[in-house]
């Protein structure tokens, strides 16, 4: 149900993972390179470019890390986004007349069809809505319908940094109450934060994720200066999502299904 969302996710951590990896290699290396070097049979382009590149002696990599730290939030929100259509989908799907719908999934429907309605004249940079079929989906949703069809990306308007309270707002869309200490029961997270307990745990993931959204928040609306980002963070940050967003998925996919079930 949810596996291409995270799937998504997961190939964008390998992306980040594989570019910090380069970074700390050209960092380590450009030192090192003159004595590896034979300069008298370079020529050309070749000797100017491993000449440039040994002169990169003030270079602040952190810079770089923050801009990675930016990425990785936007494909967590993507992430989010994925979650909230495909279970939709999967909703939708499962349910033949429209009055069997879960009444809150209706509203929902309707109001978030609404909201993407409204930025028919100034449309959003990172999503693209059908107006007409917006429309035309919203008038299947009648009671009594059978075949109706619920406007599954309208749910994914207006997801931006993912905060603790805005993961727990989001997903009330597709009727989840989010349980963090469920979350906290997962033995990967626990090991990532050395804890045993699943109330201390899920208190250890929410801190974790406000203060990477405090960061990435501070970084996009005041420049980089004054915030620190090592690659150490990024490696962290990139381990913490890869158990994280699995560990959420599951439990998402958990709930719909029994939703599903219940029908």
């Amino acid at each position: 149900m949810l596996k291409s969302a995270l799937t998504e996710f997961i190939t964008a951590l390998d992306d980040l993972e594989g570019n910090l990896q380069f970074i700390r290699a050209a960092k380590h290396l450009r030192p090192r390179l003159g004595p590896m070097l034979k300069w008298n049979e370079l020529r050309g382009d070749a000797r100017q470019l491993a000449a440039k590149f040994m002169k990169q002696k003030e270079v602040d990599d952190t810079f770089l890390y923050r801009g990675m730290l930016v990425i990785l939030s936007g494909a967590l929100e993507q992430f989010v986004r994925r979650i909230l259509r495909d279970a939709i989908v999967a909703i939708n799907e499962a349910t033949r007349h429209y009055d069997d719908l879960d009444e809150v999934i209706g509203r929902q429907n309707t109001l978030r069809t609404a909201q993407a309605l409204q930025t028919i004249f100034e449309p959003l940079d990172h999503l693209t809505f059908d107006y007409e079929l917006l429309c035309k989906n919203l008038g299947t949703c009648l009671r009594g319908s059978e075949g109706f069809a619920l406007n599954a990306d309208a749910f994914t308007i207006y997801v931006s940094s993912i905060a603790p309270a805005h993961l727990e707002d989001v997903l009330k869309r597709i009727g989840i109450n989010l349980d963090w200490d469920s979350l906290g029961q997962n033995e990967g997270i626990q090991s990532l934060f050395n804890k045993t307990e699943a109330r201390e745990t899920s208190k250890s993931v929410q801190e974790y994720l406000l203060l990477f959204i405090r960061k990435r928040n501070k970084i996009c609306h005041s420049g980089s200066g004054g915030i620190a980002v090592s690659d150490g963070d990024i490696e962290q940050l990139i381990k913490f999502f890869r158990v994280f967003s699995a560990a959420l998925t599951r439990t998402v996919e958990e709930k719909i299904r029994k939703r599903i079930r219940g029908k």
